[in-house]
C-alpha cells in the first residue's frame, strides 16, 4: 500500500504551490487596480473642486461689470492644479441672456496609469443680483 502513494506528496506540493502563486498574482493585480482607481477618483475630485472654486471666484466680483466675452487662464489661487498630473485649465465667460453671464471652467489632466488625458467642464450662470427672477 505504501508503494502506491509514493509520488503523491510531491504532486500535492506542486499543486498547492501553483494555486498559492495564482492567488498571490491575482491579489497583487487587484491591489494595483484598486490603487489606480483610487488615484483617478482623487484627481477627479480635485478637478471638480477647482472648477467650483473658479466659479465662486467669478461670483465674488459681485456688482462689478463682467466682460461679454472672455476666454483665458484660471483666476486667483490655482494651487490645487499642481495636485493633478500635467494639470491645466481655462475659464470662459460669455453673455447668456441680458446681464446674465455663463461661466464655463474646463480642467484637463493626464491619468498616470494610461497616459490618457481627462477633461471635465463645469458651467454655471452668474449675475450681479443672482439668476433667479
Amino acid at each position: 500500500m505504501r508503494r502506491r502513494r509514493r509520488g503523491f506528496a510531491l504532486l500535492d506540493t506542486v499543486i498547492a504551490l501553483t494555486m498559492a502563486s495564482m492567488l498571490i498574482v491575482y491579489g497583487l493585480s487587484l491591489m494595483m487596480t484598486t490603487t489606480s482607481s483610487g488615484d483617478a477618483a482623487r484627481q477627479t475630485t480635485i478637478a471638480y473642486n477647482l472648477a467650483r472654486q473658479q466659479i465662486e471666484n467669478v461670483r465674488a466680483f459681485r456688482g462689478a461689470p463682467l466682460p461679454n466675452r472672455f476666454e483665458g487662464p484660471l483666476l486667483g489661487d490655482t494651487a490645487m492644479l499642481s495636485h493633478l498630473n500635467n494639470g491645466s485649465g481655462t475659464l470662459t465667460l460669455s453673455t447668456y441672456r441680458g446681464t446674465v453671464k455663463q461661466v464655463t471652467v474646463k480642467i484637463r489632466w493626464t491619468v498616470s496609469a494610461r497616459s490618457a488625458t481627462r477633461e471635465i467642464a463645469v458651467t454655471s450662470l452668474v449675475a450681479s443680483g443672482g439668476v433667479t427672477p
